[in-house]
């Protein structure tokens, strides 16, 4: 090591900072790293592996970072200021751009709940500290990360962390004189340890703590040291022993082993996360001539994606986010082409901000004031960020009915489904409590009398029921069972198919016993430990029917069909069109969007065979929907949506659809009418 680093007056000369020389391939790996992270969060399931394409990032940006702050360590040239403004001047722009574009979007297209934390999320952003404020949030890859747009910033403030405190211990032990092969060594031994120890204990802190992802950057930073303080030596050997191509060869095996065998069930980080960073390392230090490096990293459209990787990272993440948040019925019925179209609108942006944004800034004189200029600018996107999220999302912005919905989290409890159906009294939740036995509310002596049996969604036909007794027209028996379609064939039923089962055998003892007039039954079509086909219910169905007519003969038998699903829960559904449309429109009555079109063709199947067994059946889609799609609300309040989730009928939706199919109903408790018939 020289003793020019020591000679304050060297440090202080007019040399000029040393950049480093040009490799192209080097571009080319930063090109294979963010399209298999774009793919991967465009298309999981066809590329599971393209998360690694965040810790070849890592590795690149350790060894480019570190190189420079060596050379001008070594040369008396570094400055700290030269350095950031630089640092300022390539990463803040394009940032700048993107969190300004999230904002405006969430401006107008969010509920104050996720605008709020749009707003954290900005702020934790604009000071590099996105995976600290995403720490205790939802994983990484679970439904709610689907829908935070600047979720990837993550990577980038880790990077960002790294550069501020790396100079800083560089400095330190080039003045120290510390060996800095072990000084650098103990660092990624000590980072790596930190993640092991994590993976194991905190899977959250494991992925976003920048303790346990620095070795990643660390192994970058010794691959510079080796190039710079070892080149000669390590260039004669690579010569002699022809490592160039043998590295280049290895490293790329091993970033496609990654690619193609690794998935979102790792453990990762971890000890699986050496493999690609030893990959990228190989790629590295086989320099420019290797074969892969050269014919491949180093083509032209691999140079140029890699040099509008960091804008297409910062922009894609954003778009697909948008696209989950969105409902537009191209987005459901053509998912993968709408996907496709993001991660091209990626590129495009990537490249129109590294046109007009990076290469304009990049030439900006003096550079000082224009960096400082700069991150003024992101401190005060990131205050705006801060200020949303203290004011709630700023929910002025938005009609307050739909301020409400949106700001639903428990849609059973925000429904009072469970007060509705009766449920732990006359509806029970599965597992069934031992020994349980319904209170004598469930049950009536008054004539005629109606058993309702099924799961959760026939429990949740019982506020319309309730409300067509009250006129003192008949008596009620309620005998439902969350999950326990009213089947009788064990072979048929699931996990819980001796619970079912049992509750079964009970309603058909009661049955027989109470003799009701008429029996209601409905179950969730393809629920749990129902059969999956239309076919395989009506054979099953007809078995318990055979079962009832041996228990009570003269009981009368209505089914009713499937009730309209929805992809989401309705209110989310609603919350999710919304944001489609202007501020302060409203849903409209009937729809097709988000709607499940399943149910639909197990209502048409039930309307041609259910009738054969002399069974009435009712089609809850004729009395639901039209041609324009089905139901959503039977009123102006947020109380008057149909449906509680998916499916199961709100205490208004239950009470409208037995409204509209009474006779259906009441004339079953007519002797004279004992024809199976379909009422559509």
């Amino acid at each position: 090591m020289t003793t020019r680093i020591f000679d304050a007056s060297y440090q202080a000369s007019s040399m000029k900072p040393v950049h480093l020389a040009y490799r192209p391939d080097i571009d080319g790996l930063r090109a294979f790293a963010v399209l298999i992270v774009v793919l991967f969060h465009a298309f999981e399931k066809s590329l599971p592996g393209g998360f690694i394409g965040v810790d070849v990032f890592f590795v690149i940006s350790g060894f480019l970072i570190s190189s420079i702050i060596f050379k001008n360590l070594e040369r008396g040239t570094f400055s700290f200021i030269d350095f950031y403004v630089r640092r300022i001047k390539r990463i803040l722009p394009v940032l700048i751009l993107v969190l300004v574009a999230c904002y405006l979007y969430g401006w107008f297209k969010m509920f104050p709940a996720e605008f709020m934390a749009l707003g954290k999320h900005i702020a934790a952003g604009a000071v590099f500290g996105s995976n600290f404020a995403l720490w205790h949030e939802a994983g990484y890859f679970d439904a709610a990360s689907t829908t935070k747009p600047l979720l990837h910033l993550w990577s980038l403030a880790i990077e960002e962390q790294f550069y501020l405190l790396w100079p800083i211990l560089a400095l330190i032990a080039f003045r120290a004189r510390i060996n800095f092969m072990w000084f650098n060594a103990t660092i990624v031994l000590a980072s790596f340890a930190t993640g092991i120890y994590l993976i194991n204990h905190d899977m959250t802190a494991a992925f976003y703590s920048p303790a346990s992802r620095f070795w990643e950057i660390g192994i970058g930073s010794l691959i510079a040291w080796l190039t710079f303080k070892h080149a000669d030596g390590y260039r004669l050997v690579a010569d002699r022993l022809r490592l160039e191509n043998i590295l280049s060869v290895a490293g790329a095996a091993l970033l496609i082993f990654s690619l193609c065998y690794f998935d979102g069930s790792l453990h990762f980080p971890g000890y699986w996360a050496v493999i690609p960073a030893v990959g990228t390392a190989m790629l590295i230090l086989a320099g420019p001539n290797g074969v892969v490096n050269r014919w491949v990293l180093a083509s032209k459209p691999a140079v140029w994606v890699g040099l509008i990787s960091y804008p297409v990272y910062l922009w894609h993440w954003p778009l697909l986010t948008a696209i989950n948040l969105e409902s537009n019925p191209l987005v459901v019925e053509y998912p993968d082409l709408i996907r496709a179209l993001a991660v091209g609108a990626s590129i495009l942006l990537g490249w129109l901000s590294f046109m007009l944004v990076e290469k304009p800034v990049k030439r900006m004189q003096p550079e000082t004031p224009a960096a400082a200029l700069i991150f003024s600018t992101l401190l005060a996107v990131g205050a705006v960020g801060l200020f949303t999220n203290l004011k709630d999302g700023i929910a002025s912005r938005v009609p307050e009915n739909l301020r409400e919905l949106g700001a639903i989290t428990n849609v059973y409890a925000y429904f009072q489904f469970g007060e509705g159906v009766r449920v732990h009294t006359c509806h029970i939740s599965m597992p069934m409590p031992e020994n349980f036995k319904r209170p004598a509310a469930c049950f009536s002596d008054q004539r005629p009398l109606l058993m309702l049996w099924g799961d959760s969604y026939a429990a949740a036909l019982y506020p319309g029921i309730r409300a067509l007794s009250e006129s003192g027209e008949f008596g009620i028996e309620q005998v439902t069972v969350g999950n326990a379609p009213p089947f009788l064939d064990e072979s048929k039923l699931a996990a819980d198919n001796k619970t079912v089962l049992a509750d079964n055998l009970y309603a058909i003892s009661l049955a027989a016993s109470s003799k009701p007039d008429v029996i209601v039954m409905s179950w969730m079509v393809s629920g749990a430990n129902a059969p999956s086909t239309p076919d395989e219910s009506v054979r099953a169905f007809a078995s318990t029917v055979e079962r009832i007519r041996k228990a009570s003969p003269h009981s009368r038998i209505v089914l009713i069909g499937p009730v309209p699903q929805w992809e989401n829960t309705l209110s989310q559904t609603v919350v999710n069109y919304l944001k489609t449309q202007p501020m302060g429109s409203l849903m409209e009555k009937y729809t097709s969007t988000g709607l499940r079109p399943e149910p639909k063709l197990w209502d048409q199947y039930f309307a041609e065979h259910i009738p054969k067994l002399g069974v009435r059946y009712v089609s809850a889609y004729e009395a639901m929907c039209n041609q324009n799609g089905c139901l959503t609300n039977v009123g102006p309040k947020n109380s008057d949506l149909t449906a509680v989730d998916t499916g199961h009928l709100t205490k208004s939706g239950s009470e409208y659809l037995i409204s509209r199919i009474r006779q259906s109903i009441l004339s079953e408790f007519s002797p004279e009418d004992s024809s199976g018939v379909t009422h559509r």
